[in-house]
């Protein structure tokens, strides 16, 4: 009744892909987009259907323009550098949204990906500052939020800082796995036990299937 109903429509297309039918998975995912194309959830779900399929350029091309349409979304940037690394173009692509952030400063989109790339990369030190000039600016931008708690969980330093920031970031994205998990590493490495368990188990409901 309504082709861009997005959980009918993701359930239809990941059986479609189950069965190796990318064909009709695309129409799907076509007609949907035909009559929103704006939809940011309808573009990510067209380009994770991409990324099953092999079309690695329509994928990119997608995941760009899911950045573009929503900065705040984390999985656009998430697959985007996911890509860029299975491809081995982490550090180009560094290099290439670096620059557009130096010429775009307010285009939050840009500077984000820049900084995933660059975290993606292992620059540490680069990521840090990127996502704290971000979070100056756009204290709502819950990807630099999570990915700077990450970086300070990793060093083991500024764990009130990290906390503090994925315990933001859960707040607004109180469905996410990732950052629960996260905040449960966080609560454990400050010896918060209970509260890493209560963390911890909110993550496994959401993904029962994550290792």
């Amino acid at each position: 009744l309504d082709v861009t109903c997005l959980e009918p429509l993701t359930t239809l297309i990941a059986m479609d892909v189950r069965d190796r039918r990318f064909t009709a998975a695309r129409q799907r995912a076509d007609a949907a987009l035909a009559i929103d194309r704006d939809n940011p959830q309808l573009v990510l779900l067209s380009a994770k259907l991409a990324l099953a399929a092999g079309d690695r350029r329509l994928a990119e091309a997608q995941l760009r323009r899911v950045i573009d349409l929503d900065p705040f979304a984390s999985e656009g940037f998430t697959l985007l550098a996911r890509l860029f690394r299975g491809e081995q173009r982490l550090r180009s692509a560094a290099e290439e949204f670096g620059a557009l952030a130096e010429r775009n400063p307010l285009s939050l989109a840009v500077r984000l990906m820049a900084a995933v790339a660059v975290d993606a990369a292992g620059d540490d030190a680069a990521a840090e500052q990127r996502y704290r000039d971000i979070l100056k600016s756009q204290p709502r931008a819950v990807l630099a939020a999570k990915n700077l708690a990450r970086i300070y969980l990793r060093r083991g330093e500024s764990l009130d800082v990290a906390e503090q920031l994925a315990s933001t970031a859960a707040e607004q994205l109180p469905a996410d796995a990732d950052v629960l998990d996260t905040l449960g590493s966080i609560y454990l490495r400050r010896l918060r036990y209970g509260a890493a368990v209560r963390s911890f188990e909110r993550a496994v409901v959401i993904a029962p299937d994550n290792a």
